[in-house]
């Protein structure tokens, strides 16, 4: 009546929004990485005044993955410990080891990408492409498009 969720609803939105959550941080990680991918594309390209189109998403990508696992994780930790059913508890661990094998995989993802970037961009290290017709990325003009 003032503006609350009766009390039976709230289990509900509760575990809605834990699906919703588990699902949003696997996309999460998706779009990171092919932010990332694109994000070395660019720096392989040569278009350095262009890296911030890719570069800001993918930040903001990595930071609602592990905002989203991190409360995730306690949520479903909250409930594997207060749960007195053990085939539940066992469920609640299993989301839990899930879901820190995508923040594993965001972490994995993160520093090989800034590995690539600081060899390209620091070190000068030449682009190797495993493509037919050369042993690194040589654009044939500046010109874009």
């Amino acid at each position: 009546e003032d503006g609350q969720f009766p009390r039976q609803r709230a289990p509900f939105i509760s575990q809605l929004l834990a699906e919703l959550l588990q699902v949003g941080a696997a996309n999460q990680l998706l779009g990171m990485l092919a932010l990332c991918v694109a994000t070395t594309i660019i720096i392989i390209m040569k278009k350095g005044k262009y890296l911030w189109i890719t570069l800001a998403p993918m930040v903001f990508m990595a930071i609602t993955n592990f905002t989203a696992t991190f409360f995730l994780v306690k949520m479903f930790y909250q409930k594997a410990t207060g749960s007195s059913n053990p085939a539940e508890a066992f469920s609640y661990y299993l989301n839990i080891s899930l879901i820190l094998l995508i923040a594993v995989l965001a972490v994995v993802i993160l520093l090989d990408s800034f590995r690539k970037w600081v060899d390209y961009l620091v070190l000068k290290k030449p682009v190797k492409t495993s493509e037919v017709g050369g042993d690194y990325y040589k654009p044939e003009s500046d010109v874009c498009c």
